[in-house]
């Protein structure tokens, strides 16, 4: 019996404060908070109260044969937390349905795979402690920052002791096989899903789109398209941003109508089924090798994500973050630490993308790719700056120490 998976990002980076380099050596405050709790109140309105509560109608409407996945980042859930409780408690309703499971993730929304495999498992322990601690519920299935994957991440994750993980289905990769279906990677180290990119980017950027023939997309053409699958179809994996409901796509354009009564139409075909990641996994285990040598990443079928090394901006600000590492470590500062996380937020970089400008985005608060790689830069050049003055602090205190313990 095939199944149908959703599974919806939610994520919000702290927003940067418009940082000028006459700022540089002065002013040491990187995040704006009134732009952050702005962006997180519109998602909050817009999106997430009235997606969670659709969600919660459609798990009740349908007794329990609606399911659903979240991947929240650890930024998202500290925002919510501090301020957004209401919306938090909404997550925590829709995981006791049982209908609802939570992915693991690197807890800042960082590419640290790409550069620090230290760093990535600290994040990812940290996000599933995170889980734990707020929804008391530990998670088994990962996705990486932008679906970015390769063998050896795969390996690394079964470490970790995940059960599964999501990473993008690439043509050149499948040769002419089956996206619905599960996967292993090499040597059978962890089971995998794959994106189905092509129904998932239908709802998530076409579905608006007046210049798309299949416009208007209906529910019951989308569960047309769905039933239409081979018979040997084991899942249909829809990823997409869950800010496509009421942000990327309004209320007006009648995105959530689209959401609420595609479950009814895709469950008027007996033979389909709603299921959870951990569910797929467990009802249809897979010797088929899912070979990824190469990095992959979302962004497109088999190209650079635009979170990593798309442009030369994108690639000497990500090698800048990361080579802050050991100094980081060093000086042992929580406020230099926490804002050196909090920098690796992969949005930060995907703004410096050229790409990203050819059609609007709300989240975006930036005119060019050039604008964001410039505060960007500043911001850095002060943060580096300050963990110099640190680690000559902490260097003559401890040399200070040092004489006075010889005195004594």
């Amino acid at each position: 019996m095939p199944f149908v998976s959703f599974i919806f990002r939610v994520h919000q980076p702290y927003a940067l404060a418009n940082y000028t380099s006459s700022d540089v050596g002065l002013v040491h405050n990187y995040f704006d908070k009134d732009a952050t709790i702005a962006q997180l109140n519109r998602t909050a309105d817009d999106c997430l109260l009235p997606a969670n509560r659709l969600l919660l109608k459609l798990i009740k409407e349908h007794e329990g044969n609606f399911k659903a996945a979240f991947s929240i980042s650890g930024i998202m859930f500290e925002l919510l937390e501090i301020y957004r409780p209401d919306v938090l408690q909404q997550f925590k309703r829709l995981v006791q349905t049982g209908c609802v499971e939570i992915l693991g993730e690197p807890c800042n929304n960082s590419a640290s795979w790409l550069y620090s495999c230290n760093e990535f498992k600290r994040q990812v322990e940290k996000h599933k402690a995170v889980v734990e601690e707020l929804l008391k519920i530990t998670p088994n299935v990962f996705r990486n920052t932008e679906l970015i994957h390769d063998n050896n991440l795969a390996a690394f994750i079964h470490s970790l002791g995940f059960e599964g993980m999501f990473c993008e289905s690439v043509d050149q990769l499948l040769h002419l096989r089956s996206r619905n279906k599960t996967y292993t990677s090499p040597g059978n180290k962890i089971p995998l899903l794959l994106r189905n990119f092509r129904m998932s980017d239908d709802i998530a950027f076409r579905f608006a789109d007046d210049e798309w023939p299949e416009r208007p997309l209906t529910a019951e053409k989308f569960a047309s398209w769905i039933h239409a699958h081979p018979a040997d179809t084991e899942c249909i994996n829809l990823m997409l941003d869950y800010q496509t409901f009421g942000i990327y796509k309004t209320k007006e354009t009648g995105i959530f109508d689209f959401l609420e009564a595609l479950p009814g139409h895709i469950l008027q075909n007996p033979d389909w089924l709603f299921a959870t990641p951990s569910t797929i996994l467990a009802t249809n285990p897979s010797n088929d090798v899912y070979d990824v040598s190469e990095t992959i990443s979302w962004a497109t079928n088999g190209g650079n994500s635009s979170s990593r090394c798309e442009n030369a901006m994108q690639n000497k600000m990500l090698h800048k973050i990361f080579s802050l590492e050991k100094a980081v470590n060093r000086c042992n500062h929580p406020a230099l630490s926490k804002t050196w996380k909090l920098l690796q937020a992969s949005d930060y970089f995907s703004y410096m993308s050229p790409e990203n400008y050819t059609t609007p985005d709300p989240l975006n608060p930036y005119s060019s790719a050039e604008e964001a790689y410039q505060n960007y830069l500043n911001i850095v050049t002060d943060f580096e700056l300050q963990l110099i003055k640190q680690g000559l602090a902490d260097y003559k205190e401890h040399k200070q120490s040092q004489h006075y313990s010889t005195l004594y």
